[in-house]
């Protein structure tokens, strides 16, 4: 890898104008946030339960791309001429619908009800981009990241005085790395491909139902993405995407109450499409 990043180095030309529309922007968009969650336990065979759906999502997102030639007028801030490629990057992701949860009660009872569901994620990223033809470009790229799900139970819902709703929230912090190329494939298209590999950690979930904090086991995430960005003005790009993940939490520790959080797998698929100002 050090070897082809070292030769791509070296290819210092401008890269294609079409790239740095692509990549220099504000972007917000909308889809959906397609959520499959499940836990797990030693001795039960299959998922103890599931929570899936397809949830409301609202996506905004900041890109700069210097040019890889150092002497190009996009490189506007004069520190940026000693690092001619810089990449900067940050997403947020909020979503929030309706999930279906199945499952089984404390008593053993299979039970099946609507829960809400609240994603708050961000990421940020900073890479260099390195020119392998007049078409395509490679950045690889540093990532941090952060995610926040509020999972809520029987919501709204007292009987005899009792109100049984139940609020659990799963958070975790992750770093890592990723690369990701755009290719250019007709005058002013790109179409971008990329995979992160990120470490969690400061993983744990609160319950509103025994007011205790978990710590979970830490994993891996990894995602895989894709994209296509479509030139309508020199100011305006439409963009549309794909954008998957998936990790797993591993099982805390039994808590003074007696209860623990099971092992579970979580993936998340975002489709979203939107329109970005290019500057």
């Amino acid at each position: 890898m050090f070897l082809i990043l070292l030769i791509l180095s070296k290819k210092c030309l401008a890269m294609d104008e079409s790239f740095l529309q692509a990549e220099n922007e504000f972007l917000i968009g909308t889809g959906l946030l397609h959520v499959q969650y499940g836990e797990t336990i030693s001795g039960f065979s299959g998922y103890l339960d599931k929570e899936t759906g397809d949830i409301n999502s609202t996506v905004i997102k900041w890109t700069k791309l210097y040019d890889v030639d150092s002497n190009d007028s996009h490189l506007d801030s004069p520190g940026f001429h000693f690092f001619p490629g810089a990449y900067f990057s940050g997403m947020l992701i909020y979503a929030d619908g309706s999930t279906d949860y199945d499952g089984y009660t404390l008593s053993g009872s299979p039970i099946s009800t609507t829960d809400l569901s609240t994603f708050l994620k961000g990421y940020l990223s900073f890479g260099k981009a390195y020119k392998v033809s007049e078409r395509i470009i490679l950045i690889p790229k540093l990532m941090a990241g952060i995610q926040n799900w509020k999972r809520v139970s029987n919501p709204n819902f007292i009987s005899n005085g009792v109100n049984y709703e139940s609020v659990e929230i799963y958070r975790h912090l992750n770093a890592g790395f990723g690369i990701k190329s755009d290719v250019r494939i007709w005058n002013r298209e790109i179409i971008s491909f990329g995979v992160d590999f990120l470490q969690n950690f400061n993983s744990n979930m609160t319950s509103s139902y025994t007011g205790n904090l978990y710590e979970l086991g830490n994993f891996e995430t990894v995602r895989v993405n894709g994209e296509i960005i479509m030139e309508v003005t020199k100011s305006v790009n439409f963009y549309g995407a794909i954008d998957y993940e998936t990790f797993n939490y591993g099982k805390s520790d039994i808590a003074s109450d007696g209860f623990l959080e099971p092992d579970s797998k979580t993936s998340l698929t975002l489709y979203s499409v939107g329109v970005a100002y290019a500057y």
